[in-house]
């Protein structure tokens, strides 16, 4: 598989039906998930209604994927991030874990920047390519990772290894107001170039 996620937290939004599709009924929700430094991720959940649905409160481990797709908003598309579950289970009070792993190819031109503290940051949009569809993921490398990754063409095919995050920043609009929103992306932790074999 190209696309494997695994996150153990707490279910910290009511489950919603949101679709169905070829049968299947379809549920939105939002795991909570810690990192060391005692903050939370809060991270989009997709559920088929075949698996047995939590409620807000429960501490859960899933396995999915980490997919996205176009969402049209007014004149304009969105990339709406999300884990869709294959697998859901209960999980211990207080347990956190949050590992993904990507191969996909580069497909915009990273973009690098430096933190006003100096930290190195390098913004790679990943293309997954997964049951005969392609997710496009924003990944986010730091450190000799970003020096490294800078430079990469776009088509470069690799291999990522991380933890999916969630960030809040505010958007402003040229009509002088602006909104609070939720930024998703794969903060990597390891990476390496897939290698191409000879014909």
């Amino acid at each position: 598989m190209n696309d494997e996620v695994e996150i153990v937290g707490f279910i910290s939004e009511e489950v919603k039906y949101s679709y169905s599709k070829d049968g299947v009924y379809y549920y939105t929700t939002v795991i909570s998930t810690g990192r060391l430094s005692e903050t939370f991720d809060h991270i989009p959940l997709v559920i088929p209604g075949y698996l047995l649905l939590p409620v807000k409160g429960d501490y859960i481990r899933i396995k999915g994927k980490f997919v996205s797709r176009n969402q049209k908003e007014g004149l304009i598309y969105r990339l709406v991030l999300y884990v869709l579950v294959q697998e859901l289970s209960e999980a211990e009070d207080n347990e956190y874990y949050d590992v993904a792993m990507l191969r996909g190819f580069i497909c915009k031109q990273p973009y690098y920047r430096k933190t006003p503290l100096g930290r190195k940051i390098c913004d790679v949009l990943i293309a997954v390519n997964e049951d005969r569809k392609s997710y496009y993921i924003p990944t986010i490398f730091w450190g000799m990772s970003a020096s490294w990754i800078r430079h990469k063409p776009v088509g470069t095919e690799i291999k990522v290894e991380g933890r999916i995050q969630s960030r809040t920043y505010e958007k402003k609009y040229e009509d002088g107001t602006s909104e609070i929103k939720t930024a998703y992306e794969l903060s990597v932790s390891k990476a390496e170039l897939v290698e191409v074999e000879d014909a």
